[in-house]
């Protein structure tokens, strides 16, 4: 089932990798906020499956507003944290945690638990349609992490064969 994401996170490489990372589990970013004020207007106006909220917004601001505002209105949330422990805001307690830097594999798993919350079908209760659509996902994963390297190496990040560019 393609959710509807809320992404709340400051930092714009790791929104855009989240957008891509969701695109290829087959969900839908709706809208990215970078701080709590954007995050709970959207809250409140759009139709929104799931959230995926970073702890530490842009200028020191901390997300326990926008994770308050989502228990009140029983949307499930993943909460993301580049390597600071969760803050003794009472907002965070008993969250679903995904700790930077994750994976494919660790969003895809957040992501089960959130269903799982939410009564929703788990990725192995999904149809076959899933099933035939998992082929597609990993040549989508083949062709991000082919991607990635090339714009690694477009930024002089990596070695440039001038064999592998010349005509045939």
């Amino acid at each position: 089932m393609q959710m509807k994401i809320l992404l709340v996170e400051d930092d714009p490489l790791v929104a855009m990798m989240l957008e891509d990372y969701l695109d290829v589990l087959g969900h839908r970013v709706i809208s990215t906020c970078e701080a709590v004020a954007p995050a709970l207007a959207r809250i409140e106006a759009l139709a929104i499956d799931a959230v995926i909220v970073d702890v530490h917004l842009a200028d020191g601001e901390l997300s326990g507003p926008v994770v308050e505002a989502l228990r009140v209105a029983a949307i499930p949330f993943l909460v993301t944290t580049g390597g600071h422990h969760v803050v003794a805001d009472p907002a965070f307690k008993g969250t679903t945690l995904l700790e930077k830097p994750f994976t494919l594999a660790s969003l895809e798993a957040g992501l089960s638990a959130l269903k799982a919350q939410a009564g929703l079908p788990s990725a192995v209760a999904e149809n076959a349609d899933a099933k035939r659509g998992a082929n597609g996902r990993r040549a989508e994963q083949r062709l991000i992490r082919s991607d990635l390297r090339a714009l690694k190496n477009d930024r002089g990040g990596g070695p440039r064969s001038a064999r592998g560019m010349a005509t045939r």
